[in-house]
């Protein structure tokens, strides 16, 4: 269980590092603009409320999908098209972004940790 723990600590400092970086920075500013323009498009070409525009919005972007709204207008459905992949490209960009961090911060971890039981051992071998 504290293996668990451990391991589950680790990840949650990773993925909170990996929130720090510029490249993810740069995505949450992305997905805050994309979100933004979705809300506006859907609550002024559906004349959904600002509400269910920001919901259908976070609901296509995560590919979830529950089916309770769906755009009725043809341009509706075309945005919502390229807004699907779009959505798929910023998730995809997050998971990346979060993934070589956790790398990175893994390898740099086993770095520190080597470098601890050289000094060790040498210290041991002076005694």
């Amino acid at each position: 269980m504290k293996a668990f723990i451990e391991k589950a600590i680790f990840f949650v400092k990773a993925v909170w590092r990996g929130f720090r970086g510029a490249e993810t920075e740069a995505l949450i500013l992305l997905l805050t603009v994309t979100l933004g323009i979705g809300t506006i498009f859907y609550n002024q070409v559906e004349q959904w409320s600002l509400l269910d525009s920001l919901y259908f919005t976070v609901i296509t972007l995560t590919t979830v999908g529950y089916g309770d709204l769906a755009p009725q207008t043809n341009l509706g459905k075309l945005f919502t098209i390229g807004y699907v992949f779009l959505g798929l490209i910023l998730i995809l960009g997050f998971i990346n972004s979060i993934v070589k961090q956790t790398i990175e911060s893994k390898t740099l971890e086993q770095v520190v940790e080597e470098e601890q039981f050289y000094k060790e051992i040498k210290k041991a071998k002076e005694k």
